[in-house]
């Protein structure tokens, strides 16, 4: 990666069905599609798996980062189509940060960092895990235990999750609980 490219996270494929984001409130185009602040979410339905299934990255070399199922992207979504432009009726207008899970830290860290991306911030809890920092036109931030000796020495990092920016998080509540018919205490202001 060249120092003036910045490292972007231009795609995201979801195991998933399109018609459940369009319940949760999401602009989905007919193409099982949707655009959060420049980025893809694609849905691909659930026969390859349910989850983030893979990412497509600006400055990936490779087919997989640590497990991690990876697109090389050439060029860079600049968030300016039409469904971009949309107001979700959740209010949701970008991806904040996706989320890494790894049993291998440190190793994944450095990957990463191999790979071309900065540790903007790390930190650690009371409770043995460490959280790293990477920015790009996300956050990607990844967990895992801070120590890894119980770990099988061949296990891959994984895609966990992924937040929504929205511009009212009341909104997105009251769409996620006509949806699902439950209330979610987890949705918080970051």
């Amino acid at each position: 990666m060249s120092n003036s490219a910045q490292p972007y996270v231009n795609e995201i494929v979801i195991g998933d069905n399109a018609s459940s984001w369009r319940k949760a409130g999401f602009s989905v185009g007919e193409d099982a599609t949707l655009e959060l602040g420049g980025v893809t979410l694609r849905f691909v339905g659930e026969a390859a798996g349910r989850g983030i299934l893979s990412w497509g990255l600006s400055w990936s070399t490779t087919s997989s980062i640590d497990g991690l199922k990876t697109t090389v992207v050439k060029e860079r979504k600049r968030g300016n189509t039409r469904r971009s432009l949309e107001e979700h009726a959740n209010t949701g207008f970008g991806i904040d940060h996706i989320v890494l899970a790894s049993t291998h830290v440190h190793r994944t860290a450095e990957i990463l960092a191999q790979s071309g991306l900065v540790v903007k911030r790390a930190s650690k809890s009371d409770s043995g895990w460490i959280q790293y920092f990477f920015k790009t036109n996300i956050i990607i931030e990844l967990v895992g235990p801070d120590n890894d000796e119980n770990a099988a020495a061949d296990a891959p990092a994984k895609f966990w999750g992924l937040t929504v920016a929205v511009h009212d998080i009341d909104t997105l509540k009251t769409k996620l609980r006509e949806y699902t018919g439950q209330m979610f205490g987890w949705i918080s202001m970051i």
